[in-house]
């Protein structure tokens, strides 16, 4: 019988797509849903029979997702394999600062994937651990609420699959073992702060999609942008007055950053200099209280040439 609680997941870098390399570093996961899926293709219809005909298997995939809390120890992987594009700003004592960024036509990692590949092991408790190479990561999304963690959800996609015997997992040996939370945080939109906001989320969307070829293999041959990349924001607003109504009317543009840190010094800020709100509806639903369930887009500031910007203070080295 196999157990959640005993479970975990490893993450590798990988120097080429698809190459399968072992886990280096454990992420301190909730949950996980990646999964495998063949697709399947009819190729008789006429047979003189009421019965449905065989079938074969078309293209196998590895998709999924992981959902965390944002702990500065195991965040900075998350963030270079989403944004694939980053600078080391600062060191001071066993902390490092690291900048990721999105880029306004950055190379992409080789002609057959275009952001930094992952193999992610997840052991489930059940003998052996599925190891899954290949893996981009589709979008990023950070959620913050009234209360709990800053929670972290990555959508993947993968190439391959193989069972593999199980790993030892070493966590993340943080100066601050907990992760951000909710009393941690705080916001500010067009320079100024607010407590207006009661819950917010930021996602990164890469707009990945993974396509086969005739290349004598049921897996996918590539991974290629379907989409630009995308900056979205939804959140729900206290609704006490038309300012930010109006800003959404005018189509204002607003720098909105938050910031989360634990001690000694642990940071997350994401920094997002062009926020322009898409909608804001208003109503009265009935006789409670009055808030905007609102949603908004980050698009690329012409001085920075970046849509979103996080910087992470982390005691944890990015290899």
């Amino acid at each position: 019988m196999g157990y959640g609680f005993n479970g975990f997941i490893g993450l590798g870098k990988e120097t080429g797509w698809g190459s399968g390399v072992a886990a280096v570093e454990y992420i301190e996961a909730l949950s996980e849903s990646v999964e495998v899926t063949m697709e399947r293709f009819g190729y008789k219809a006429m047979i003189a029979s009421m019965g449905e005909p065989d079938d074969a298997v078309g293209l196998v995939r590895v998709a999924g997702s992981i959902r965390m809390a944002a702990h500065p120890g195991n965040l900075h992987q998350l963030l270079r394999g989403c944004l694939h594009s980053f600078d080391m700003t600062s060191t001071t004592g066993p902390l490092m600062s690291y900048a990721f960024v999105t880029t306004s036509g950055g190379a992409d990692f080789s002609t057959e994937c275009p952001i930094t590949p992952y193999s992610v092991e997840v052991f489930r408790d059940v003998t052996s651990s599925m190891r899954y190479a290949g893996c981009v990561f589709d979008s990023l999304s950070f959620n913050f609420n009234q209360q709990g963690p800053v929670m972290v959800d990555a959508a993947l996609i993968g190439r391959s699959f193989a069972q593999i015997a199980k790993t030892t997992p070493v966590f993340p040996n943080s100066p601050s073992p907990k992760p951000f939370t909710f009393d941690t945080v705080s916001l500010s939109i067009g320079g100024a702060g607010t407590a207006l906001i009661e819950s917010l989320t930021v996602q990164i969307q890469n707009n990945l999609t993974g396509f086969g070829a005739l290349n004598l293999s049921p897996y996918i041959a590539k991974v290629r942008r379907n989409n630009h990349q995308m900056v979205n924001v939804t959140g729900t607003l206290d609704f006490t007055n038309h300012d930010e109504f109006m800003k959404f009317v005018n189509q204002t543009e607003q720098r909105l950053v938050i910031n989360a840190t634990k001690t000694p010094s642990n940071n997350l800020t994401i920094d997002i200099p062009r926020m322009v709100y898409t909608a804001f509806p208003l109503g009265v639903p009935g006789r409670e209280r009055l808030t905007v369930n609102f949603t908004g887009k980050g698009f690329v500031h012409p001085g920075s040439q970046n849509a979103i910007k996080v910087t992470l203070t982390t005691p944890t080295s990015l290899r």
